[in-house]
Order: C-alpha cells, then sequence, then structure tokens
C-alpha cells in the first residue's frame, strides 16, 4: 500500500495527491466515472453548489487533484460523491493497551487505496485511509487522539434530501475535532444526503460512540461492557423502520455479537476477531483487503497490508 504526506492549504494538498498519484487516479477515474456523466450532472452540480456554500476548502481539494492528476474537475467530483465500502468496525473503551478501535475494509478495488498522513494549514494533523482520488475518509486518527471508522448503510428507499455527501463529513471530522463528543456534535449539525453511515468514533479518554446518522434521522449508540461495534446496517431501536434483517449488514452484525469477548479486552483478542473467516457470515470477508487498529492514546495506527486472516498482521505502524 502507497503512503504518502500531503501539506500546506486545501488546494496543495490536493495538487500533491493528484500528481503523487496520477496513474491511480486516473485508473481509478476510468473503472467508476462513465465516460457520459450526463445521468450524474444534477448530482455533480448540487455537490458542487452546496460545497461552495459551506466547504468551499473541501472543493479547493478536489481542484487540487484535478490540477495534479489532469483529469477534469468535474469528473473527480463525480468520484467523491460515489466511492463507497462495506465495513466493520469494533472499539474497546479499554484494553492492555488502553482504548482501541479496530476496522476491516471490505473494497474489491484494493489497488486504489492509499494511506495519507495529511498535514493541513487549518485543523489537526491527521493519518487516515483512502481512495486515490478521493478527499473522503474510511478511516483513521488525528494528532488529538480522535480514532474514527465507518460502515455504509444502503437504505431501502433513498431519502432524497438536499445535502453533501456523508463521506465527506468523515473526513472534516477527523480534521476538526478532538474528542468524540465534538465528533458528535460536528456530524450531527450537517445535512446529508441519500444513503447512511455507521460512524464509530473512539478519542484518547476511551470515550467511543457509534453514529447512526440517516438524511432524515440521527441516532447515537453508547458501548455496552466497554463495547460498541457495527456494521452495514443500522441497530438502534429508534430506526427500526430502516433495518433489514435479511441483509449481509444485519446478519453479520449478529455473528459478531457473538464473537465478542466479555472479559479479556486485549489488542490480540481484537485482531482474532477481525481476522475471522468462519460462519456464512464471517467479519474477514472475501472483499477485505486491509486491517487497522487505532491506538488513541498512543497517537498510533497499525496497518496490515492484505487480508489479515492470510497475512496475519504484519503490521506497518504510523505514529502522529
Amino acid at each position: 500500500m502507497l503512503n504518502i504526506t500531503l501539506r500546506g492549504t486545501p488546494y496543495e494538498i490536493g495538487f500533491q495527491h493528484g500528481e503523487t498519484l496520477k496513474p491511480l487516479v486516473k485508473g481509478i477515474v476510468q473503472h467508476l466515472v462513465p465516460s457520459d456523466m450526463e445521468f450524474q450532472h444534477k448530482d455533480v452540480e448540487e455537490t458542487i453548489t452546496l460545497l461552495k456554500k459551506n466547504f468551499p476548502e473541501l472543493l479547493e481539494e478536489m481542484k487540487g487533484i484535478a490540477d495534479g492528476s489532469d483529469i477534469p474537475f468535474e469528473k473527480i467530483v463525480s468520484l467523491n460523491i460515489k466511492i463507497l465500502h462495506y465495513c466493520t468496525v469494533i472499539a474497546f473503551e479499554e484494553s492492555d493497551v488502553g482504548p482501541i478501535l479496530g476496522k476491516n475494509f471490505d473494497f474489491p478495488g484494493y489497488a486504489f487505496q492509499t494511506l495519507f498522513h495529511v498535514i493541513p494549514n487549518k485543523g489537526h494533523s491527521f493519518v487516515h485511509l483512502g481512495c486515490a482520488g478521493s478527499i473522503s475518509s474510511y478511516g483513521g486518527i488525528n494528532i488529538k487522539g480522535l480514532a474514527m471508522g465507518h460502515a455504509v448503510v444502503f437504505l431501502r428507499e433513498q431519502e432524497n434530501v438536499l445535502g453533501i455527501p456523508i463521506a465527506f463529513v468523515r473526513r472534516l471530522a477527523l480534521q476538526y475535532c478532538s474528542t468524540t463528543k465534538e465528533a458528535i456534535e460536528y456530524v450531527a449539525s450537517i445535512q446529508t444526503q441519500k444513503v447512511g453511515d455507521n460512524i464509530l468514533f473512539l478519542d484518547s479518554k476511551g470515550e467511543a460512540r457509534v453514529i447512526e446518522k440517516a438524511p432524515k434521522s440521527f441516532q447515537v449508540r453508547k458501548p455496552e461492557s466497554r463495547i460498541v461495534y457495527c456494521t452495514n446496517s443500522f441497530v438502534h431501536e429508534d430506526h427500526s423502520h430502516y433495518i433489514d434483517d435479511g441483509s449481509d449488514g444485519s446478519n453479520r452484525h449478529k455473528a459478531l455479537g457473538h464473537l465478542l469477548p466479555h472479559d479479556n479486552l486485549t489488542e490480540q483478542s481484537l485482531k482474532t476477531i477481525l481476522s475471522n473467516k468462519e460462519g456464512n457470515y464471517p467479519i474477514c470477508r472475501k472483499t477485505t483487503q486491509v486491517s487497522f487498529v487505532a491506538f488513541p492514546e498512543k497517537l498510533m495506527l497499525k496497518v496490515t497490508d492484505g487480508k489479515p486472516v492470510a497475512e496475519g498482521y504484519k503490521d506497518f505502524i504510523i505514529t502522529l
């Protein structure tokens, strides 16, 4: 997996991203963005308009990626509103090594995944995993010890609310929030569109929460016995109208509940769970390509490059 450092203004960060990863950005655009974007024109224009009004720095970063990679700006925006993951995320509020958060990335586009160390001129420095060409964060940790992982929730009926993609909000929370409490308030304040998302935050004081966010609803789940987790399904009782009990995400959530330890919360027990490939709904799936464990007290991220069940945790360690 590539590991790159980006620093400066939003445009400078984007340009470095696009220039350094030019072949990958071109490849993922060819893979995910159709040559004829007419059918997606409205979504692209709406996203640009909303970001221009509320988060112009994100537009600047995408312009930088476009210029650095020599790809039309509208195609970079199209890419950024398209990328999704299936994932599993678990947090232990306390363990033998302090609070820890682990996540499996289930995404077939392994070749495009990149570990970014972002040092912005505004906000907190952070390390996160993402895709070439994308400004979104799929999980990581910032210099304040706030760790994050997420799992997209595909709603049975799409909610067409005017808002920004939830993927941008995760990135903004890592950049501007210091604690789980701040992150909850920040995510709640931003209107998002179309899909749902489970976002799990864990801070250096050991406070973990799952935010279940849909365009028209927002719920927060607390840990039980110092453990909280999420997959690609809502489980909060007030989100029962969203829950599809036959989905892979729902079944994987139930399977995960049977695997979690009641005590002996350790780094190794978390890795063992993330490596599990047993049963009809394994935690380490065929599409699991990357896994990480974040250590908020140590400001550290351990990443295994390749399937954890096949490769073991041959950690690449990065410290902020």
